[in-house]
């Protein structure tokens, strides 16, 4: 473990040796912890993300960068433009949501709050799910490059909200109701009916006939 310090806000903090960039200035991470325990467990999650091949120094990149990135290049991709639209609301809802996260802060927690909010707010399950799967997509491509794992996957989410209307089929029973009370036109009388046509106030009812 590298030398640590503690510093005069009371946090622990260490730096990583890196190597050298292209131009030969040695690289490090700093990281920081509550204690020195914390801060073991930490340095040794970052030697073995490093040792995996993952851009630790990136990790500190802006969300809203990698945020900005994935619509530059769903822009390429000739969706529709309502389709765009609906993505360009839901990246800037995740941007306020998750304002001053670095990519590599966002954890499952977070993504779930700002879920719940959405829910909370009244949006529909399937509004819910287009901004889920939008924070899915940016996630993905920091997979591998400045994180091992996506933190949407671990996300766990029971709707609650307002529900799409869903569609089903007739019964045989309310089929049968519907014929018995307006038949098919008649084919002969040129597609014709006369039951087609609005049943008078009162019809069924003795009392009002």
């Amino acid at each position: 473990m590298a030398k640590a310090k503690k510093r005069a806000d009371g946090r622990y903090c260490t730096q990583i040796y890196l190597g050298r960039d292209e131009a030969g200035k040695k690289r490090y991470k700093s990281v920081y912890a509550k204690s020195p325990a914390e801060l073991k467990d930490k340095e040794a999650a970052v030697r073995l993300q490093f040792g995996r091949g993952l851009d630790v120094l990136s990790q500190r990149d802006s969300f809203a960068t990698w945020a900005d990135d994935w619509l530059r290049l769903k822009e390429t991709e000739g969706i529709t433009s309502r389709q765009m639209d609906n993505y360009r609301h839901a990246v800037q809802v995740w941007k306020e949501g998750l304002y001053g996260y670095e990519v590599g802060q966002v954890r499952a927690d977070d993504i779930e709050r700002v879920l719940v909010d959405l829910v909370d707010n009244g949006y529909s399950q399937r509004t819910v799910n287009l901004y889920r799967s939008t924070i899915r997509q940016i996630m993905r491509r920091a997979v591998g490059r400045v994180i091992p794992t996506n933190p949407e996957a671990q996300v766990h989410l029971a709707f609650a909200g307002r529900q799409e209307e869903k569609r089903r089929a007739l019964t045989a029973e309310e089929q049968r109701w519907i014929w018995g009370r307006y038949p098919p036109p008649c084919p002969a009388c040129g597609g014709h009916h006369d039951a087609l046509r609005p049943a008078p106030w009162g019809a069924g009812r003795p009392d009002l006939e």
